[in-house]
């Protein structure tokens, strides 16, 4: 994909060479695409280094107290090996990748590692410093003569300013083959999956869900989520969703490029999965409630009041209708685009994607998407 270097500045005007022409972009924003090239461990190394800074902030926060205190008990110790004996049976390669951001930046791996599976801590251990949960909303259209699909990125606001768009080219370190080469939206300390991001054949987002059980021998959500952008079509991308079985769960939204197939996947603890794939003439809303899978689970307020808004908006058929939606305060207390203000405290919308699906083109916007502008776009094959 064509990339460029953002700036921690608020504006400034960036050059990006792309198809042999010198565009000039206008970059508003704190994030930034920083590239990593080479193994799984290389790049994570890198990364923990060009985010040092960033990374020790986040390890400096009010629930890092809370994980290293459970990692110091029988039952802390217990959580750890069990889903870590399980990460490195599956994906070896991303905990190598983790555990090179963690001495990149100078930070325990253990307790990174923690970090990376608070959505399953959560569950077994809920605890009142955890950070906002990242939360998001999501909304796919073949309602008019184009398909569009839109996502808010929302979380914690102190997240701002330690997010950041990341380019991965990631190689086998014997036969030097390129195995992954994709772009990101990623957390500090975080391994890439968490948000929104495309490789050459997909775009992904995730939505976070919050089932009220867990299912000890799956996956911790992180690692499933980082594997899905290694897909290489449409269809093992939407098989990822489900396999190996999960710990947890979430709703994977998934765009083919070149097809222009839409879905999202809802995933429960065990891998039990429903899905649904917004057929030609149609639109589909998802936040951050079950929508289809009757399971056991804990009911998002905001979720609720901004799936009922989205539904007495008019159909979305365009990209502007989708910006509409992603962009409507019109409910104060809680407002699809996110400011922070109570009962929703502390939860802001960090960025809005864009994908043009026709054209395969990506935009970011880091104001309201439905009175501003793009503050990069992006080709995406």
């Amino acid at each position: 994909p064509r990339y460029c270097i953002f700036s921690r500045l608020r504006t400034m005007k960036l050059f990006l060479l792309a198809a042999a022409v010198l565009v000039v972009v206008v970059i508003s924003g704190p994030t930034e695409i920083a590239t990593f090239k080479g193994t799984y461990r290389d790049v994570g190394l890198q990364e923990g280094k060009r985010f040092k800074a960033d990374i020790q902030e986040r390890m400096s926060w009010s629930d890092i107290e809370f994980l290293s205190k459970l990692l110091n008990t029988t039952e802390g110790q217990n959580i750890y090996n069990t889903f870590y004996t399980t990460s490195n049976h599956h994906f070896p390669q991303y905990l190598d990748q983790l555990n090179g951001m963690a001495d990149g930046a100078g930070v325990d791996r253990k307790l990174l590692f923690m970090v990376n599976i608070q959505n399953e801590i959560d569950i077994i251990k809920p605890h009142v410093n955890r950070i906002k949960t990242r939360t998001c909303c999501d909304i796919m259209t073949k309602a008019g003569p184009q398909r569009h699909w839109g996502h808010n990125e929302d979380g914690d606001e102190k997240f701002r300013g330690i997010d950041s768009l990341r380019h991965y080219e990631i190689y086998d370190g014997h036969s030097k083959n390129l195995r992954e080469n994709f772009t990101s939206y990623v957390y500090a300390g975080m391994l890439p999956g968490n948000a929104f991001g495309w490789n050459n054949v997909l775009a992904l987002s995730t939505n976070a869900l919050f089932p009220t059980y867990i299912y000890m021998k799956g996956l911790p959500r992180i690692f499933l989520n980082r594997h899905m952008y290694s897909a290489k079509s449409f269809e093992e991308a939407v098989a990822m969703c489900h396999a190996p079985p999960l710990a947890s769960g979430f709703a994977g939204n998934i765009v083919a490029l070149f097809d222009r197939r839409m879905v999202t996947t809802e995933v429960a603890p065990s891998g039990v999965h429903d899905q649904k794939e917004t057929p030609e003439g149609a639109y589909h809303f998802h936040m951050n409630n079950y929508l289809w899978m009757k399971i056991k689970s804990r009911n998002d307020t905001s979720s609720f009041y901004r799936l009922k808004r989205a539904k007495q908006m008019p159909v979305p058929k365009s990209w502007q209708g989708i910006a509409d939606i992603l962009g409507d305060t019109k409910n104060k207390q809680w407002p699809i685009y996110r400011n922070g203000a109570p009962p929703d405290t502390g939860v802001v919308t960090l960025a809005s994607y864009h994908v043009d699906v026709d054209n395969a083109m990506a935009y970011i916007y880091y104001t309201n998407p439905k009175t501003g502008k793009p503050a990069a776009s992006f080709r995406l094959k």
